[in-house]
């Protein structure tokens, strides 16, 4: 079966500027061609097209979207959105694990904005990126999911709880076991701060890492073949911050708090 007349009508990037341009208001030939820097002869011959496959309604020389024309282009925004952040960091995301993010805020991925991927200099190859470290150090509020051992893990958010800074630190059972073994007094001085909870995660999941702070948020994710490279994607954006908060909060919402007093019995 051959493409129906809607995917012909929005298969050329004209049409389909066209759209989105009369999603926010109406208009006639003479500002589509304007605005879209096209002949009258294209413009014309476009929204005709559109209008035939009854994406556009005119009325008087005034050309808007049809109901299933808003329809569409709801879609479409949605699409070229998302389209448009994979593009910023292409090769990252086609060669990291997506699937270990929960499919609800997979959906919602663009709504971390402008992402800078964080990648360390060979004189730093193996350490906590520096422009996270001071991130982080400046943020008021942090939670944190972690799923991997890094050695210099535990000291940090030792040094963020004793600062009375509101910490949620979530970790899986077999990294809590392991940082409580190796790293015993980090561990006692986050469960003695005031302002910090430690939880354990029931979920023994593979996502490395996700930190959202109120100045930033940070994702970690393993590649296809599950190696994990020291590589981080940090996002300043608004919506970003809430989508790490979330993302956050679907680790700790299947986690127990560790309970200091039970823990030294």
């Amino acid at each position: 079966m051959g493409p129906s007349r809607t995917d012909l009508a929005i298969l050329t990037e004209t049409k389909r500027n066209i759209l989105l341009l009369l999603k926010d208001k109406p208009g006639n030939i003479g500002e589509i061609k304007d605005l879209l820097s096209l002949s009258k002869a294209s413009a014309v011959a476009h929204v005709r097209r559109l209008e035939k496959t009854g994406l556009l309604i005119e009325d008087k020389g005034i050309f808007r979207l049809s109901d299933m024309g808003a329809v569409l282009v709801g879609r479409l925004k949605e699409l070229l959105d998302v389209l448009g952040f994979f593009e910023q960091n292409r090769d990252y995301w086609k060669n990291h694990d997506l699937r270990l993010i929960p499919t609800c805020l997979l959906n919602t991925i663009n709504e971390l904005g402008n992402c800078e991927l964080i990648e360390p200099d060979v004189t730093h190859m193996f350490e906590v990126p520096q422009v996270f470290q001071k991130d982080i150090r400046n943020s008021k509020e942090v939670l944190a999911f972690i799923s991997y051992f890094h050695p210099q893990t535990p000291p940090l958010y030792a040094h963020l709880a004793e600062r009375d800074i509101d910490l949620s630190l979530c970790m899986t059972r077999d990294i809590f076991k392991r940082y409580s073994s190796n790293f015993p007094e980090e561990i006692k001085r986050i469960l003695a701060a005031r302002n910090s909870r430690l939880f354990i995660c029931h979920e023994n999941s593979t996502l490395p890492e996700v930190v959202a702070t109120d100045r930033f948020m940070a994702l970690r994710l393993l590649e296809h073949d599950g190696r994990l490279r020291n590589q981080l994607m940090m996002s300043h954006d608004a919506e970003a911050l809430r989508w790490g908060r979330e993302l956050y909060n679907h680790y700790e919402n299947m986690s127990e708090e560790v309970n200091p007093v039970r823990l030294k019995k």
